[in-house]
């Protein structure tokens, strides 16, 4: 999608002016990987996860649905956005997943501009909020 339709005539301004145009899209692919890592990481004090994968059906799509070794179901939005996450995106997963007949454990956010002081405020035990910061965890 960046270099290939590119190579056979070398157009270096075409090439450069695609990537900066489409620049977010590989930004939040990246993002969405490296939160699929951190989860898997982080969420060894529940269980192992066993299968990790992003999901859609005709009803929605999700980022990542996750199995665990003890058959939880983890279900994650990345938010690689500019302005922190606000309780409305929690509410929104939500009833995607019962939209979509899933029947899940755990719910996860991950961040890259943090959440709302309504979020941090939420005491559900079923719920993962990830900021930029959690992911230093990768590289350590």
């Amino acid at each position: 999608m960046f270099v290939e339709p590119y190579i056979e005539n070398l157009d270096i301004d075409k090439l450069l002016q695609n990537f900066n145009d489409n620049r977010y899209r590989l930004s939040s692919l990246v993002f969405e990987q490296l939160s699929i890592e951190l989860l898997k990481l982080s969420f060894s004090k529940y269980g192992k996860i066993v299968e990790i994968a992003s999901y859609w059906d005709r009803f929605s799509e999700f980022d990542i649905l996750a199995k665990s070794s003890n058959d939880s179901l983890i279900l994650g939005e990345c938010k690689y956005k500019n302005r922190p996450v606000v309780k409305s995106e929690l509410f929104k997963l939500k009833n995607k997943a019962i939209y979509s007949n899933l029947d899940i454990d755990y719910f996860t956010l991950f961040s890259k501009s943090g959440f709302s002081s309504e979020m941090h405020k939420l005491n559900e035990k079923n719920l993962l909020l990830f900021e930029l910061n959690d992911f230093k965890a990768l590289i350590k």
